[in-house]
């Protein structure tokens, strides 16, 4: 039989370590909560293309690095580590993307199994893990994504967390 039941997501964590910088594509943008993974999910795609066509090595998964949030939505940086840092940048990339450095300080590794569509509840587990800790963050958070989750409902999707922490 089939079990319709509400799937809370797993959260995993934390593991402290700390987040060398690394060479990245950059994407930058603007999303409204409500849209919010399918945005995500076109810039990891533009991202792709943009690197294939340049013929940039990609060795690692897709992250956003989210700069700013508030009740309406929130802008991002979504990312593709390099292989090698192109400097300088390549000749004919699109106006749309640049060449950067990924986050780089201490942080907290969390994990996230299950729906975007839950990752409300992954949220609210880290902030009262920091509350408790008395940790406070740098107001960067950093999605990593482990697989490629077709919908925003998909209970498949594995995620890594990571907080910059003070």
């Amino acid at each position: 039989p089939q079990n319709d039941a509400v799937k809370t997501p797993e959260v995993g964590g934390p593991t402290e370590l700390v987040l060398e910088a690394k060479p990245v594509i950059l994407f930058r943008g603007q999303s409204t909560w409500d849209d919010g993974f399918d945005t995500l999910m076109e810039s990891f795609q533009k991202l792709a293309n943009e690197a294939k066509r340049l013929k940039l090595g990609t060795p690692g998964r897709p992250q956003a690095a989210f700069t700013a949030t508030d009740d309406f939505g929130f802008k991002f940086e979504a990312m593709l580590a390099l292989d090698s840092d192109p400097t300088p940048p390549p000749a004919g990339i699109g106006k749309e993307f640049s060449i950067g450095k990924s986050p780089v300080g201490k942080a907290l590794k969390f994990t996230h199994a299950g729906a975007y569509d839950d990752i409300d509840t992954t949220y609210e587990a880290i902030t009262a893990y920091l509350d408790e800790k008395g940790l406070k963050a740098r107001n960067i958070f950093v999605e990593e994504y482990m697989n490629d989750p077709k919908t925003s409902e998909d209970s498949a999707l594995e995620m890594n967390i990571y907080v910059l922490v003070e």
